[in-house]
């Protein structure tokens, strides 16, 4: 056969096999699934969100009522590997609670994977990586335990 006719095939065999590239979610799309309403008051859903982010392991940085902002980051886990430096991982997590109406209520909450990298070659060079958690399985668990606070806190 004619290797000129083979390398079209082959080239279009290796395209076609290639990995898909992954699509990516439009802002609308994370912020629904990062985003959830509760028919209570802010105070309510702010204090349930505040409580099931600490039962989540998340140590709280900074609260405000007033603004509705909480921030938080995760416990640290350390890897150290010998040729290579230590790498601390944790997620940091921000919350916004805001009253939409007087008997409606919304959370948001963002969640950011971060890592660092200290090399054992250069001690003053961090590697900081953060990846925003763009699971929504992630979110749902957070906004379930948040409506079971709320549940309990209208009904006490």
């Amino acid at each position: 056969m004619n290797s000129k006719r083979l390398f079209p095939l082959f080239f279009f065999f290796l395209v076609g096999c290639a990995a898909q590239p992954k699509i990516s979610q439009s802002q609308m799309e994370i912020q629904a699934y990062q985003s959830h309403e509760y028919e209570t008051t802010k105070r309510i859903a702010f204090d349930s969100t505040m409580s099931v982010l600490q039962d989540a392991g998340f140590i709280i940085e900074s609260a405000d009522f007033e603004t509705g902002f909480i921030t938080g980051k995760g416990t640290t886990t350390s890897r150290t590997a010998p040729w290579f430096g230590a790498t601390n991982e944790h997620t940091r997590m921000t919350a916004f609670v805001e009253q939409r109406t007087p008997t409606l209520a919304r959370v948001r909450v963002n969640l950011v994977e971060s890592s660092q990298r200290k090399s054992v070659w250069n001690e003053t060079q961090d590697v900081i990586n953060e990846v925003g958690v763009r699971d929504p399985r992630s979110y749902q668990q957070l906004f379930e335990k948040i409506d079971q606070a709320v549940f309990i806190k209208k009904n006490l």
